[in-house]
């Protein structure tokens, strides 16, 4: 209830809540409850200059897309926008190559086509992504990139490879708040 009252504050103000679940990297969180679906990459978590956000769910379980429809799915109730924030940044791929076989590019165009659909197709959401997303995946159709790489002009990239596949952008470079 407190979040639904928040949304209606902001919706009176003219502002839009959109929450940003970011998956399928930054989940170790969602390891502490079902730690089957977490690959917990020890070599690239030393390597890291923040551990945490390494963790990624496991992409080959069918397990990882019922939990993250549960929770989208309840977000969407709480959330009445007609966007979803899904992330889909900051994937170590040499996370997945210690546990997983296979092109971890791979895992990450089937994980980014399998949310999709639970995004567009069951919740009937607009989806934003980070510009990884694009970088990594085959993302196509409705979409919104969010671009946010402002150093070498990889935020400028970015948009004209998400424009000249259709999607929108929203360029949020340089005003990135934990820097």
């Amino acid at each position: 209830t407190q979040l639904k009252r928040l949304v209606q504050f902001a919706k009176f103000f003219g502002v839009r809540v959109v929450p940003e679940i970011d998956v399928p990297a930054h989940t170790m969180s969602w390891g502490r409850a079902y730690p089957d679906l977490l690959i917990n990459c020890s070599t690239v978590s030393r390597e890291a200059a923040t551990p945490t956000d390494v963790p990624a769910l496991d992409p080959t379980a069918d397990a990882t897309y019922d939990l993250i429809e549960k929770v989208l799915a309840e977000i969407a109730r709480i959330f009445p926008d007609d966007r979803m924030h899904l992330g889909l940044d900051e994937m170590r791929f040499k996370c997945w190559t210690e546990r997983l076989e296979g092109d971890p590019r791979q895992h990450f165009a089937v994980f980014v086509r399998r949310l999709l659909e639970i995004v567009r197709g069951k919740l009937r959401k607009h989806p934003v992504v980070w510009q990884e997303a694009l970088e990594a995946s085959t993302l196509t159709g409705e979409a919104t990139v969010q671009t946010w790489k402002c150093w070498n002009r990889l935020h400028e990239q970015a948009a004209l490879a998400a424009i000249k596949r259709r999607l929108s952008v929203v360029d949020a470079s340089c005003w990135y708040l934990d820097w």
